[in-house]
């Protein structure tokens, strides 16, 4: 594995691989300790020739990165053998999908539906779209999801879009009570600049510890700031109000990422 990470960080950028690719000790730790796994492609003279690498063995949605090719022949075969044995791998885990946050041109066309993107302010200043995929592997029976008004139609023209049916509840105040303070984390990485914000608690500061939380990230130099909601949870879901207002944007659905699906944001500085 660690062999494989090193050959691909040799012809891919760094910004397009995940952290347990640009570290390859890290993939090796996860996958020896049950928390990732991996399928490594080898000619006939034991060379690498590829690699793909997936987390989420007992989530309903298996998270995946690749394929990457490491060498230039047969780069379409050895990418179709590599997502095959992935799927098979993953065909018995109880799975109802797979996604990739970073879409290969190597996956196959049809065989995928698009999420939509998500923009990655480069170093050097130039934006880069990052474009995330899903595929079914077994039947979604559908759900319950709860929604604030504000992406009220944004989820239902992705959910048509996608064909996943989904009963939407619309989040509502009724004065019930909240704690005064809210709590948010925070998953930095420093190398990209990005950051992904997730509420662990609602509290009445939520609006304005979301403009602490993108003004100390700024002050940080961290240009690329998402925000997550599981909409299995109404107080999540009611967060989507503030979120536009402050300037964050729905960008897309991860189809059972969570609890129930995730719907991320990203902040769009004015």
């Amino acid at each position: 594995l660690q062999e494989a990470c090193l050959r691909i960080l040799a012809c891919h950028p760094a910004e397009d691989l995940p952290r347990m690719i640009r570290a390859p000790g890290m993939l090796a730790d996860l996958a020896a300790g049950g928390e990732a796994e991996a399928v490594v492609a080898l000619d006939g003279r034991q060379r690498v020739c590829g690699l793909l690498c997936w987390t989420g063995r007992d989530a309903r949605t298996i998270l995946f990165h690749g394929p990457y090719i490491a060498l230039s022949a047969r780069r379409d075969e050895t990418a179709r053998l590599l997502l095959d044995g992935f799927l098979q791998g993953v065909a018995k885990s109880g799975a109802t999908g797979v996604m990739t946050p970073f879409t290969s041109t190597l996956l196959p066309s049809g065989e995928y539906e698009s999420l939509g993107s998500l923009d990655r302010r480069l170093p050097d200043g130039a934006l880069q779209a990052r474009h995330a995929a899903f595929r079914l592997i077994a039947e979604d029976m559908g759900a319950t999801v709860w929604a604030h008004s504000a992406i009220q139609g944004f989820l239902e023209r992705e959910y048509e879009r996608l064909d996943l049916v989904r009963d939407l509840r619309v989040v509502v105040p009724l004065g019930e009570s909240r704690p005064d303070s809210s709590v948010f984390s925070a998953n930095l990485e420093a190398a990209s600049g990005v950051a992904l914000l997730k509420p662990l608690m609602d509290g009445r500061d939520a609006s304005e510890n979301m403009v602490r939380h993108v003004d100390a990230l700024r002050a940080k130099s961290f240009p690329n700031i998402l925000f997550e909601l599981d909409l299995a949870h109404g107080w999540q879901a009611a967060l989507a109000g503030p979120l536009v207002e402050h300037g964050f944007r729905p960008r897309m659905v991860h189809p059972l990422g969570g609890r129930s699906d995730l719907v991320i944001f990203q902040y769009e500085a004015p």
